[in-house]
């Protein structure tokens, strides 16, 4: 109850705006109370962050990330459903952003992304559904990159549950556009 209204603080408000009062006025406890629960800021923050990593990487199906254009939709797809669907995801990618705020070790946003996805791009190239000719890790670089546009917008203009269909349109969009002539 405690780490999911930080969460949503944290993903709502942000580092710097969150405070044990904020998240108190969530569960009905005083600020003082709640730091019976939680050592620190910093700390509570580190701990949500990693959160979405419980399965080792963040906002990636636990299944054997191969199978080339198929799995990057189904990774693209999946990303999006989870960040609209999980506050933690949100939570941890906010702070993750806002990480030269927060005096804890905080993992990379997308540092983990971008070797699978260049691997999952090299396999649609050996299958012919990607040019050869394209530079896949520049091409991993701009799907990252428009996850990421989308989202911001996504979530700025109140429209976060058009993330997935607009994820997977944007994903298949580049996709397409590289593909062999």
């Amino acid at each position: 109850m405690i780490l999911r209204a930080a969460a949503e603080e944290f993903a709502e408000k942000g580092y710097a705006a969150t405070t044990f009062g904020s998240i108190g006025a969530r569960v009905g406890m005083h600020r003082n109370a709640l730091q019976h629960y939680i050592s620190s800021k910093p700390e509570l923050a580190a701990e949500i962050a990693w959160h979405p990593f419980r399965n080792g990487r963040f906002l990636e199906p636990d299944t054997p990330l191969t199978g080339g254009l198929r799995m990057l939709y189904r990774v693209a797809e999946y990303a999006a459903d989870q960040y609209v669907a999980d506050v933690f995801s949100r939570a941890s990618s906010r702070l993750m952003l806002e990480r030269h705020l927060v005096p804890a070790e905080l993992p990379v946003l997308y540092e983990g992304w971008i070797a699978p996805i260049t691997t999952l791009l090299r396999e649609a190239v050996a299958d012919g559904d990607i040019d050869p000719a394209v530079d896949v890790d520049d091409l991993g670089w701009r799907l990252i990159g428009a996850f990421t546009g989308l989202r911001m917008m996504s979530e700025a203009l109140d429209e976060l549950d058009r993330l997935p269909q607009r994820v997977a349109r944007t994903a298949e969009d580049l996709l397409r556009a590289n593909a062999p002539t």
